[in-house]
């Protein structure tokens, strides 16, 4: 059947008619929400520019100060783009202490020793979403034990979050990591507005 065609829009017009607006990037266009499956609130996206891994993590450091458990943090992006320095930053606003690796092989670090507990998930070698639920994470997402953070989760859930990802009373928040130029990183993420 395909996405109905609403010709191409400005966000400000979408925004206006319909409170909200979708950018569906294989056409190029702002979409009225009706036309597709995902609402994404243009207001609540924020994107900063880091031109070095300790700005990277100094994001992640300024996250933790508003974080709380049943946050789920989704991190997107190439190798190589700084993921893992935001989870460095985000463990250490957090008051966490000791080495933050990336779990690659471990598929899940518990650093339970900061004011709230990071539970950082690594999918890198998981290739579907049955493998990932076989290996018993689903446990970690929005959990109330603590902040979930999950390396290469368009592996689960694909390259956009989907609404049935959506838990009550729980924080998705999800980042796009990419690289304008050798050192600096575009790093697009939802604001919770808080």
């Amino acid at each position: 059947m395909g996405l109905p065609r609403a010709g191409a829009r400005s966000a400000d017009s979408c925004l206006a008619e319909f409170g909200c607006v979708s950018f569906a990037p294989f056409l190029g266009e702002f979409l009225p929400p009706s036309s597709v499956l995902i609402c994404v609130h243009l207001w609540l996206m924020k994107v900063c520019l880091t031109n070095s891994p300790e700005e990277t993590a100094a994001l992640g450091e300024a996250w933790a100060r508003g974080a709380a458990p049943g946050w789920t943090i989704a991190l997107c992006g190439d190798l190589g783009m700084g993921k893992t320095q935001l989870v460095k930053g985000l463990a250490r606003g957090l008051g966490i202490t000791g080495r933050i690796a990336s779990p690659t092989f471990a598929l899940v670090n518990e650093h339970t020793n900061g004011r709230v507990p990071l539970f950082h998930l690594d999918l890198y070698r998981l290739e579907t979403r049955e493998q990932i639920a076989g290996a018993g994470l689903a446990e970690y997402l929005f959990t109330s034990r603590g902040v979930t953070v999950v390396e290469w989760a368009e592996r689960w859930w694909g390259t956009i979050p989907n609404s049935e990802f959506r838990i009550p009373n729980s924080r998705l928040r999800w980042v796009n990591i990419s690289a304008p130029s050798e050192t600096q990183r575009r790093i697009e993420y939802e604001d919770f507005g808080d």
